[in-house]
């Protein structure tokens, strides 16, 4: 739960920003009434806001699984709460390659899955709109 709050939020927060700012633009560009963005930009536009979502709670991904892993691996008491766990990845891998190891294998295929996710719930949602 502590690590769906931060994802979902990052996640959400930039695909809306991102489709409101296309809003913008084109109320600043044009007289005609604004154009829904294309699938394609609501893909972009998801693709961009599952990255940044991955990347900004991956730390918390990596503290879940450790502490999962902890009594196979024999560290327990090291990696007892959400805190110890941090604390012990951070000073002994540091940043890069402990708090965010193997992001670079989640950047290939979420944004892929988040962008599909948004395009086709914006879709599926616009079209009961219109039918209702």
């Amino acid at each position: 739960m502590v690590g769906v709050i931060p994802y979902a939020g990052t996640s959400f927060g930039i695909y809306e920003t991102l489709k409101a700012h296309h809003r913008s633009n084109q109320l600043k560009n044009s007289s005609e009434p604004p154009v829904e963005p294309s699938s394609l930009e609501r893909m972009l536009f998801g693709a961009t806001a599952g990255l940044f979502g991955q990347s900004s709670s991956y730390p918390l991904d990596i503290v879940r699984r450790r502490m999962q892993t902890a009594t196979l691996t024999g560290n327990s008491s090291a990696y007892s709460t959400i805190f110890s766990t941090i604390t012990k990845v951070y000073r002994e891998e540091g940043i890069v390659h402990g708090l965010y190891k193997g992001l670079s294998l989640n950047w290939l295929k979420g944004p892929i899955s988040v962008g599909t996710s948004f395009a086709v719930f914006d879709y599926l949602k616009n079209m009961l709109d219109r039918r209702f």
